[in-house]
């Protein structure tokens, strides 16, 4: 991942990359609960929490926090098929408490992209994660 500031200044992270083995929907929370506390440093979350209530995708992220590539990806792409999009904070906080209404439970992540719940999954949030991989398919065929 690399992120600029309004200085200019970069800050990079690489590594191998390590497929998650357990995508629960409390692993997926407590996972953008990090990714939130490294946005504090870096000023973007690398991974954010969505679920999906009834027709509407809600991303777990203030509306005006600095969204990461695979976050404005997916807007786009949920803008593109006609699914309606809301930024709601405290989403991970809300699951991991269970006191958070949803149907689907998935972290959009720039390192694993769209991964669902194994424990909370359903046809939006296999559909974006379609969708998603067959971009990055188009584009690795393009270069």
């Amino acid at each position: 991942m690399l992120v600029l500031d309004d200085k200019g200044q970069a800050a990079m992270t690489v590594g191998p990359y390590v497929p998650l083995e357990t995508p629960t929907a409390s692993v997926l929370a407590n996972r953008a609960l990090e990714a939130s506390r490294e946005a504090e440093e870096t000023g973007v979350a690398p991974e954010t929490l969505w679920v999906v209530r009834g027709d509407t995708l809600v991303c777990g992220m203030d509306a005006s926090a600095d969204a990461s590539g695979a976050v404005t990806l997916v807007r786009d792409l949920a803008n593109t098929v006609g699914i309606a999009v809301a930024c709601e904070e405290g989403v991970a906080q809300g699951l991991l408490a269970g006191t958070l209404a949803y149907d689907e439970v998935f972290l959009v992540s720039d390192e694993h992209g769209i991964v669902c719940a194994s424990d909370a999954t359903g046809p939006r949030g296999t559909k974006l994660a379609d969708g998603y991989a067959r971009l990055l398919a188009a584009q690795k065929k393009k270069r």
